[in-house]
């Protein structure tokens, strides 16, 4: 008899349907609390790599500005393109003795070689196809997309180390003969890579470099594909759709030294849109 009973013992269909509804209510019960808390950590972690993504962007953008040539920096009208010319290094060129004619830049007459005062290039020295600017300006006579304060493209220009008096200095030499139209008050000269564009396109955000000066912006992608090498381009926001973008350029009206870049770009994801803006003083001091 007890055997039997024993035999009978276990869950009835009614106890298991009970057992069922109450882990419901209590599953039901926990998702209400927990859910809403997950739903925003995804929500907020989708909107913090968008962040970091237009962050980035924008800080690759400011980190060309701040070593821009001095007046090179223009804007397309629609606000979708901004070019400057990148500078590698500066220094200042012998202009006063001590030295011989020979190691002294005198703008406005040609000349092959001169001094600078400290290895210009840095350690690494002049890399191929670099360029020399004297006083940019940025005013008629003085612009560096047009006139000879940049040195013609195909020009080589070599570097060595020379003594004046106690001093070493380094010697610059040229493949032609190049004629500066202005003295740098300062005597400022700048070794300079090429032009660089950041170009809002097709839902992309893209860095062109490495082709030849235009005298008039290229605004568009068709133009800089054009002229860019393939390989050249490299797209700046990846994995996100750059929905819109205003990068504007604009100087003071009371002094060309006083300039600023506004950057502002709009992001998207997963229907989520970022929206940021950053200003940057440029340098214009020639």
């Amino acid at each position: 008899m007890g055997r039997q009973r024993g035999a009978d013992t276990g869950f009835t269909l009614v106890e298991l349907i009970v057992v069922i509804v109450i882990i419901g209510i209590v599953a039901a019960t926990v998702g209400l609390f927990i859910g809403s808390p997950i739903r925003g950590f995804i929500d907020q972690s989708r909107r913090a790599a968008l962040t970091d993504a237009a962050d980035l962007a924008l800080s690759r953008m400011a980190r060309d500005l701040r070593v821009a040539l001095p007046n090179s920096v223009r804007s397309s009208a629609d606000g979708h393109a901004i070019e400057l010319l990148r500078t590698l290094d500066g220094d200042r060129y012998r202009a006063e003795p001590p030295g011989g004619e020979d190691d002294r830049l005198t703008p406005g007459i040609a000349d092959i070689a001169f001094n600078t005062l400290s290895p210009l290039g840095g350690s690494e020295g002049i890399a191929p196809g670099a360029r020399l600017a004297v006083y940019p300006l940025g005013e008629a006579g003085s612009e560096p997309y047009r006139d000879a304060v940049l040195t013609p493209a195909g020009l080589g220009i070599g570097r060595s180390d020379v003594t004046v008096g106690s001093a070493a200095e380094s010697r610059i030499t040229l493949d032609g003969a190049h004629s500066f139209p202005f003295d740098s008050p300062s005597r400022r000269i700048f070794l300079v890579e090429g032009p660089v564009s950041y170009l809002c396109a097709d839902g992309l955000l893209l860095r062109y470099a490495g082709y030849p000066l235009q005298t008039s912006q290229p605004g568009t992608r068709a133009a800089l594909e054009a002229l860019t090498a393939p390989g050249a381009s490299s797209v700046i926001a990846e994995g996100v759709d750059v929905a819109s973008c205003d990068l504007r350029y604009s100087v003071s009206a009371t002094s060309r030294r006083h300039a600023v870049a506004r950057l502002a770009i709009v992001i998207e994801r997963d229907q989520e849109a970022v929206r940021l803006l950053r200003q940057v003083h440029v340098d214009n001091t020639p």
